[in-house]
Parts: structure tokens; C-alpha cells; sequence
């Protein structure tokens, strides 16, 4: 499986970029069309949003930098309104620092590679060879390796448990396969060896009578004890076939996504209402115009000057 030099002349993309299709607004919109609309298109959110980061991005940003200190330091822009707040945010932060500290200690602070591989490709036709007119598809790899005739991939998961399914899922997932096309389609270097390192959150609970201090030194002395309990490295790789049929596949998405555009609908999913928690627009697709004042336009992110 090679690319001709055409292609990567092609895939050198200097003209003024297109819209862009990522990992999460096509998830978006192959879970359900009409939440597409109303989160990518209509750019509408809950006015009850909270302004507060996860815990699996503060983990990515404190691998980022090397810092335990500097991952726990991203979830102090969480709002505190309460005494119950601010036991979160530390337990939180505690759970963060000695997660990227036992991360730290057994695989390093870098992968001897690049973190936060940046990537930007046109879309293919996997019948004519043809690029897309109309979209681009913009990622990041979480780390690559680069072995001069292949890659490597380094994909960081910050999970709450890790069971059989999740495992077997990992040749199925999405993002990671994204990543791993894209990366072929701007070298030319095959993705030969995918590593998920899956960092899971503590099993233990704060026990009755225990203060958030207590809790948080236990949570922290129990990731150094069992560090093989809490970090756990699995490999995968992406055959040919699989990469030829994401590329199908992505063509197909984009010739739906580009349809519903010119329609102007965006059909619905009603099977995903209820996933993940429930869908944050669920009030606004049953309820219609009479829940508009639950949800506000959400502001375009400022430009970064270079």
C-alpha cells in the first residue's frame, strides 16, 4: 500500500482551508443528524454548561507538559460555588496528579517522538482518487513515533474501568483509525503498531468518617502500591483493508453531511437520546421553540495570533 508522489504533492495543502470534518463533529453526526444541527450548525448550547474542564482533559494537558502539578492545575478553572465544589476540585486534582505521576514514572515524560501530532488532509474518493472540494479532515494524534519507514502511534486513555469489551473494542475505535489513515496519507508511512495506554481512575471510594484530605493521600499512596492495576498497555494495528475502507467510509459521511446541508435537514436518532449521560438537547427536539430560552448561541473561539 503506497501512495504516489502526486498524492503527497496533493495532500501539501497551501490554498486557504476548507470546512473540516474532525473525529467529534462526525461522531456527532453519525450518532444523530439533528444534534449535529443544533451543536455544529446553529452553534447552541445549554445556558446551564458548566465552564469546568474534565478530568481526562486536565490528564492529556499534565502528560502534555511533563507535570502532575500542571494537569491538576487545568481543573482550577472549575467554578466553586460550595464547600461540595471545592471537596470535588480536590479529590480531583489529587486523583489527576497521581494518575500523570504514575504515568510519568513507568513510560517517561515523551514518547521519543512527537506529542500532539497535528494533522490536516483532504478527503479522497476511494473510487476515482479525486479529492474533496468541499472538506477537509483536521486532527491530532495523541503521540507518533517515527521509525523512517513506518510509524507508531501512542494513544492515551484516561478511563474509569477497564473491562473485556473495552479492550476488544480498541480495533474498532474511530478516532485512533482517523489518526492512523491520516498519517499515512500525508507520509506515505504505514501505521504499523497502535499502543492504547489506558490509565484508570481510582477503584477505591472515600470511606465513612475519612476526611477529602485523608481520601486524597490514600487515592495517592494506592497508585504507587499498584501501578499494574492502574496502568495498563495494549497493542493493536490497522490492516490495509480496514484504512481503503475508512476512506470509504469518510467519503460517504461527508456526502451525507454536505446533503443535509443543502437540504437544510438534519434527520434525527432517537436511539441516542438517552446515551452517554442523554443528550444535552433533548428539551429544544421535543419541545420545539418553546425551550429556546434553556440554550444560548455559543461564542466563536478568538484567533490565536501567530
Amino acid at each position: 500500500m503506497k501512495l504516489r508522489p502526486a498524492d503527497l504533492q496533493n495532500l501539501i495543502n497551501e490554498e486557504p482551508a476548507r470546512p473540516h470534518l474532525s473525529y467529534s463533529s462526525l461522531s456527532t453526526f453519525i450518532n444523530c443528524g439533528r444534534r449535529y444541527e443544533f451543536e455544529r450548525v446553529k452553534r447552541l448550547e445549554p445556558m446551564s454548561k458548566s465552564d469546568g474542564l474534565s478530568m481526562g482533559t486536565a490528564f492529556t494537558k499534565g502528560l502534555e507538559a511533563g507535570s502532575a502539578d500542571a494537569g491538576a492545575e487545568v481543573l482550577s478553572a472549575a467554578p466553586i460555588f460550595s464547600r461540595a465544589d471545592e471537596e470535588k476540585l480536590q479529590t480531583d486534582q489529587a486523583i489527576v496528579r497521581a494518575a500523570i505521576t504514575a504515568y510519568l514514572l513507568r513510560y517517561g515524560s515523551d514518547h521519543q517522538g512527537q506529542r500532539e501530532y497535528g494533522y490536516r488532509i483532504r478527503l479522497r474518493s476511494p473510487y476515482t482518487g479525486a479529492y474533496s472540494r468541499t472538506f477537509d479532515l483536521l486532527g491530532y494524534a495523541d503521540g507518533v513515533i517515527d521509525h523512517g519507514d513506518h510509524l507508531e502511534l501512542i494513544e492515551d486513555k484516561f478511563v474509569g474501568k477497564l473491562d473485556a469489551a473495552t479492550v476488544r473494542r480498541v480495533k474498532l475505535d474511530r478516532q485512533v483509525g482517523l489518526e492512523a489513515y491520516a498519517l499515512w496519507r500525508v507520509t506515505g508511512k504505514p501505521v504499523t503498531q497502535i499502543r492504547y495506554r489506558f490509565t484508570k481512575k481510582p477503584s477505591i471510594k472515600q470511606r465513612q468518617n475519612e476526611s477529602v484530605a485523608q481520601f486524597c493521600e490514600r487515592v495517592t499512596q494506592d497508585y504507587v502500591e499498584r501501578p499494574d492495576f492502574y496502568l495498563v498497555e495494549e497493542s493493536t494495528t490497522r490492516s490495509p483493508d480496514d484504512l481503503l475502507r475508512l476512506e470509504a467510509e469518510l467519503w460517504d459521511w461527508a456526502e451525507q453531511l454536505r446533503s443535509a446541508g443543502h437540504r437544510g435537514f438534519y434527520a434525527r436518532n432517537t436511539t441516542s437520546c438517552t446515551a452517554y449521560g442523554g443528550c444535552p438537547f433533548m428539551d429544544l427536539c421535543s419541545e420545539g421553540a418553546s425551550a429556546l430560552p434553556l440554550y444560548r448561541v455559543r461564542p466563536e473561539r478568538k484567533a490565536v495570533a501567530a
